[in-house]
């Protein structure tokens, strides 16, 4: 695996519904990708929601913003464990149980695997196109794998 390029993703942007910053990065790493042989990875966050407490998957402009990413770009080929860790509640139908100060309880859908599903199944489409060889692609896949199931572990989903 390569570098792991960090963004921060600012409120004005959410509003905006602007995806701009993480396509265009996760465009630059599939083009790297495909001159060197070296996938890299994406993390980022997003600011200006500092003063706001809850959980980032109940604000419902980021949960679109979110969406939308995923509609316009495979960024499960891309994001590291950390940014899977915020991101999947806010694309999938969770329900917060509980919030304290500095923490949110949130309730996952029993089938919620089923909800990331077609994501993962299009960023493999993806890598398949973008491999030269069944080998290649299978190691890109592991790679993804791999991530995936580091953040999911970090919010507690095995």
């Amino acid at each position: 695996m390569g570098t792991i390029h960090a963004y921060m993703v600012r409120r004005s942007m959410i509003d905006a519904k602007d995806t701009s910053l993480i396509v265009n990065a996760g465009t630059s790493c599939i083009d790297k990708y495909q001159t060197t042989g070296i996938m890299e990875t994406i993390d980022f966050g997003i600011s200006g929601y500092e003063n706001d407490p809850r959980h980032l998957c109940t604000k419902s402009e980021v949960r679109s913003w979110c969406s939308l990413l995923c509609s316009e770009f495979p960024i499960f080929l891309l994001i590291g464990p950390t940014t899977i860790a915020w991101f999947s509640p806010c694309i999938l139908e969770v329900e917060v149980v509980e919030t304290k100060t500095n923490s949110t309880l949130l309730r996952w859908p029993d089938d919620w695997y089923a909800s990331v599903e077609p994501l993962v199944e299009k960023a493999l489409d993806k890598i398949w196109g973008l491999s030269k060889n069944k080998e290649e692609a299978e190691g890109i896949r592991d790679e993804m794998a791999e991530r995936c199931r580091g953040g999911f572990k970090l919010i507690g989903l095995q």
